[in-house]
């Protein structure tokens, strides 16, 4: 009782400070939540420059954020200074902490030695708009919400709400349903556009940064209310996922179920919740080809830049995929039974995750070496034939829609930058001036009057624009903070909610981009999962 009052009236002795972490409470909360449902639902225009509009959205949301959190910063700093314990603040940060400031760093010299890009990377190119600007925008958001995130469920609920939207929104687009007039007098190639996101690859984005959360908490999820919401949230987001026309979700979604199986073979109820959730990827698909028969798409296969990829096509309209459906529910009685029965061993299902982690790894290395010695020409025309049955085995300019080109024009750039750009790059969202500076012949020639923004590869990307001292620190922040959720999952399971979405963010980002409508948004969720294992630090101490 007596170091109890004496807590309190150390927390007495400092009331400006505890005002002001009030009042950066009440601001982190309101700055998030705005993020989360006005910057995925906001349209002007329909799909008219939706990228410049979505950007602007976010820059003004921001802009305004930070400057009333940082003069609540500047006042809580002034109240804070005289009973701040200066020797414990650096062990008061955590690994990713370090990571982001490393990289925020590394972000701003770049830009500064960069003079001859300086005014293009500070807001970055046009459309992508990932310059200096958003770089720094993405590192405040992190740190305001790991220090001030306390109402965090608010900001989680109309998140899940928002997206749910712009899932259901898609799921009509794709049965040429439009609530929202955004197909009126536009050129049927648009119809590849979806929802409030606009393209695809800029849907698969944002569905990849939040659905991996609900499938993290359907699994672990104690409370039956949660679990069966996260369950609703999900299934929709698989029938919207199996019909949005992007390789990379599948890529993301592969790296999602290999996260969320490391630790399901722990109980018997978190592997059968996981046969369940690859089960649903499968069942979406019946419930899509169920949707487009009451509504038929009759653009969907008509044009090439309109067709379902062979993914999502195998999964709605293969028969044999009902194989798969099958196979998964069959496998989900076993773990039923040893579920009710109380007789799950976790020692064999480790053996096996660590077989298929096993495979996995020999098939990505495998495909990887067929890739490079058929680009090297070491393969007879009836070996390429062969391989040929499977696209994505065969290399070339056009491989992965038009990545082939784009990979090999990045590492070329790489191979011959100088020591220093080698170290710290060209600037932040410079890749598209530098490319056109040295190598735009070569680039025109490939993409015509079409700009190269960017390498279509984050990871390889950020080497561009930030060197190997930016990339590998950007890397870092998202390495760091999953691995620290993986572990505080014994203690707290639903930390692997997060560490699901950056397993999904770095799957999906080798095929695609940093970009407004997906980047923000894995920014803020890591935020709050530092956030949750801060105050768990202040509990056990």
């Amino acid at each position: 009782m007596a170091a109890k009052l004496k807590k309190q009236e150390k927390k007495r002795e400092n009331p400006g400070k505890e005002t002001m972490t009030i009042f950066l409470q009440y601001v982190t909360v309101l700055l998030t939540c705005l993020i989360v449902t006005i910057l995925p639902l906001a349209l002007k225009d329909g799909y008219y420059q939706i990228g410049d509009f979505k950007f602007k959205v976010y820059q003004y949301i921001m802009t305004g954020g930070m400057v009333v959190i940082g003069l609540l910063l500047v006042l809580y700093a002034i109240f804070a200074l005289k009973d701040t314990e200066w020797k414990k603040l650096p062990s008061s940060c955590s690994v990713t902490d370090y990571f982001v400031i490393a990289y925020l760093l590394l972000t701003l010299i770049s830009y500064l030695i960069n003079a001859e890009y300086r005014s293009e990377n500070l807001m970055g190119y046009p459309g992508w708009y990932m310059g200096l600007f958003a770089q720094l925008t993405f590192g405040f958001l992190y740190f305001v919400v790991s220090r001030f995130g306390k109402d965090y469920k608010i900001t989680l609920a109309l998140f899940a709400a928002a997206a749910l939207l712009t899932y259901i929104f898609a799921i009509l687009h794709r049965m040429l349903i439009d609530p929202l007039h955004t197909y009126d007098g536009i050129d049927p190639y648009y119809y590849n556009f979806l929802s409030t996101l606009g393209q695809s690859s800029w849907y698969s984005g944002f569905l990849c940064s939040f659905l991996p959360f609900a499938m993290g908490l359907y699994m672990v999820s104690k409370n039956r209310t949660l679990h069966i919401l996260s369950g609703i949230f999900t299934m929709t987001g698989f029938i919207s996922l199996v019909s949005q026309n992007s390789d990379s979700a599948y890529f993301a979604m592969a790296g999602t179920f290999m996260l969320l199986l490391f630790i399901a073979v722990r109980e018997a109820i978190w592997i059968r919740r996981l046969c369940e959730l690859a089960f649903g990827i499968f069942a979406g698909g019946k419930i899509m080809r169920l949707l487009l028969v009451i509504s038929p798409n009759e653009y969907l296969f008509t044009g090439e830049q309109t067709k379902l990829d062979q993914i999502s096509y195998f999964i709605i309209f293969d028969q044999k995929s009902w194989i798969m459906v099958v196979l998964l529910a069959l496998l989900w009685i076993p773990f039923f039974m040893m579920e009710k029965k109380n007789t799950y061993k976790e020692r064999p299902l480790r053996i096996i995750r660590n077989v298929i982690y096993g495979l996995f790894l020999i098939c990505v290395l495998a495909a990887a070496m067929i890739l490079y010695l058929g680009a090297k020409g070491k393969f007879s025309e009836q070996t390429l034939y062969a391989f040929s049955k499977m696209p994505y085995l065969v290399w070339h300019n056009a491989w992965g829609n038009g990545r082939g080109f784009t990979w090999s024009m990045t590492w070329t750039m790489i191979r011959e930058f100088s020591p220093l750009k080698l170290l710290l790059g060209v600037g932040p969202d410079g890749y598209a001036n530098y490319g056109l500076a040295c190598y735009g012949e070569t680039i025109r020639a490939a993409w015509g009057n079409n700009v190269l923004t960017n390498a279509h590869n984050e990871w390889l990307n950020m080497i561009i624009n930030g060197g190997l001292m930016g990339g590998a620190a950007y890397l870092g922040i998202f390495l760091s903070s999953m691995i620290r959720y993986v572990k505080n999952s014994r203690q707290e399971a639903f930390t692997i909610a997060f560490a699901a979405c950056i397993a999904s963010y770095v799957f999906h980002n080798v095929f695609c981009y940093q970009e407004v409508l997906c980047t923000p948004f894995l920014f803020l969720l890591m935020g709050i999962g530092e956030y949750c294992l801060r105050e768990q630090r202040k509990t056990e101490s």
